[in-house]
């Protein structure tokens, strides 16, 4: 894993410059940063079509969700098929990564049926043990920079050392960077179906089993994010916005 120092428009922002080749299609992004939130302040989080996981590094900082009785220390952020509502106080810093549903099938190897719009601990897949010595290994590096490092090796060993995909896994995975990747996002579901050998309604199934929503409510955040980045970079938006969608 490779870092770059922080810039003058994000002071407190390290992002990872790339990662190991073999990553490049599981892992988006990986990023630290450093908050300070001197009262409780609310704030949302947009519609989403990659899975964050994101780990505290530092255990005066606190986020939660409505509905959250405790602070999580290292959370799975499944689909977020609408804004979600979060409280944030504290100072400290925090890891992000950015997973596929590619990465996120090959980390996790568990469904994410009803689990859409809900923060999960990591603990709930990896177990207590491995969640606990992922965070201490990373709130003990000195510098974001090292953070990455650290965070980065953790997530080549589990997704690159773990066994393969299934046929299963590997079906679905496929079908799903097809609609996140797919330029135009000219989608016809049924011929994605037909690539996969399976018919319409199960590779429906498929999607609401393993990432929690259907390949349709897919499109629409592939599309919402796509729209939120020509916005961000003062880009038109209109091909997003009223663009047909085929399903």
């Amino acid at each position: 894993m490779h870092s770059i120092p922080s810039n003058k428009r994000h002071p407190n922002l390290t992002m990872a410059r790339r990662t190991s080749e073999d990553l490049r299609m599981q892992l988006a992004s990986l990023a630290c940063c450093t908050m300070e939130v001197s009262v409780p302040t609310a704030h949302l989080g947009l519609p989403s079509d990659l899975f964050p996981i994101t780990l505290y590094c530092d255990e005066e900082l606190v986020c939660r969700q409505p509905g959250e009785s405790e602070a999580l220390e290292v959370v799975v952020s499944t689909v977020r098929s609408g804004p979600g509502s979060f409280q944030t106080e504290g100072t400290g810093g925090l890891a992000i990564a950015m997973l596929t549903p590619l990465g996120m099938l090959s980390l996790l190897r568990a469904p994410m049926h009803g689990l859409a719009d809900r923060r999960v601990p990591l603990e709930h897949f990896c177990g207590r043990s491995e969640q606990r010595k992922l965070r201490s290994a990373v709130m003990s590096a000195k510098t974001n920079q090292e953070r990455i490092e650290v965070f980065g090796r953790w997530l080549e060993a589990h997704i690159l050392d773990s066994r393969p995909l299934t046929s299963y896994e590997t079906r679905i995975a496929g079908a799903a960077m097809t609609l996140l990747h797919t330029p135009d996002m000219r989608i016809d579901l049924d011929e994605i179906a037909r690539a996969n050998a399976i018919t319409r309604r199960q590779l429906e199934r498929d999607f609401r089993k393993w990432l929690g929503v259907s390949p349709a409510s897919y499109v629409r955040l592939v599309r919402f994010q796509r729209a939120a980045r020509a916005l961000a970079a003062g880009k038109p938006i209109v091909e997003y916005t009223w663009g047909k969608i085929w399903n």
